[in-house]
């Protein structure tokens, strides 16, 4: 009765994950039934509603991609493991690794939400989030490896010292022991967090080679491949403040140049009163400060120039 205990509370967030795991699946493969019938437009802005059409159209486009991603693979392995051991969940983790070419899908349909400030914003942090989900999956990969391992990796690494901060200890002679899949995450996803954002508390840090190289790996990649959307974010935030634009141009002697234009709209008949304003600072002028702003509030180096 003692033993079973942990055991009961240990498999509780396995459960949880697998219906979590099958309510995905259900959803893609809704997602595949719904677009079967989801109409599309050709390019003369035709809109095609006839069912045969529509199916035909999806099966030439992204149906492959989306009836892979909709297989359940969780399902189909779930009866294999009893059969192939552990190779059947690595098999499975790279099977359902096909779901992101639907990134690519996604990808093309964000130019027609471009236009919207806020829903750029959004998608920019999902996209932070989701780089976060991938690199912490990646950490917790290499402390796995060297848990396999026979070197002094195998106690030196962030998942023995979590063990240790835990009380958890791991137990060759039982699977399941250690840290539970839940702490394992958390932690993998706390550091990366720490990490992305440059604020480090030293409770999760690398000890061995392989993890400070992936450490170092994730700095360089990460500097080069969240500028441009911490630098759009700023953009978007500082778009709606046009207060440093306009202290950009007096500052750059490149003022703004406003006219009043009074049109009227044959369609809606009715007069439209705007504002156009030409001239000011030039991309490369407004880009360049912006970035400065940027990296000044990440570095916490703010100089008061740009505020």
């Amino acid at each position: 009765m003692h033993e079973d205990g942990p055991n009961k509370q240990r498999s509780r967030p396995s459960r949880a994950l697998s219906v979590i795991e099958l309510i995905v699946d259900v959803m893609f493969i809704i997602d595949l039934l719904v677009n079967l019938r989801t109409t599309y437009v050709k390019h003369n802005e035709e809109l095609v509603t006839r069912a045969s059409k529509i199916a035909k159209h999806y099966l030439k486009g992204w149906f492959l991609i989306d009836v892979t991603a909709a297989i359940p693979f969780d399902i189909l392995f779930s009866l294999i493991q009893t059969k192939g051991g552990g190779e059947s969940t690595v098999l499975m983790g790279l099977l359902k690794t096909a779901r992101l070419l639907r990134l690519v899908r996604i990808a093309r349909k964000l130019d027609r939400y471009s236009e919207y400030g806020i829903g750029v914003l959004i998608l920019l942090t999902a996209t932070f989030a989701l780089i976060a989900h991938w690199l912490a999956c990646i950490w917790y990969a290499i402390g796995r490896l060297e848990r396999n391992t026979h070197g002094t990796e195998r106690t030196i690494g962030w998942l023995a010292e979590l063990a240790n901060h835990t009380h958890q200890y791991y137990n060759d002679s039982d699977p399941t022991s250690g840290p539970t899949k839940v702490s394992k995450y958390i932690t993998a996803l706390y550091f990366t967090f720490s990490s992305l954002t440059s604020v480090g508390f030293g409770n999760v840090s690398p000890n061995t080679n392989s993890e400070k190289v992936v450490c170092l790996s994730n700095f360089v990649t990460l500097s080069s491949m969240l500028c441009c959307p911490f630098v759009s974010a700023s953009l978007i935030i500082l778009g709606l403040r046009i207060t440093w634009l306009d202290e950009l141009a007096r500052t750059s002697g490149q003022a703004y140049n406003c006219s009043r234009i009074i049109s009227t709209n044959d369609t809606v008949s009715k007069r439209l009163n705007s504002e156009v304003c030409f001239g000011g600072p030039n991309l490369r002028s407004r880009y360049i400060t912006a970035l400065y702003f940027t990296f000044s509030s990440l570095t916490s180096v703010g100089f008061g120039n740009v505020r």
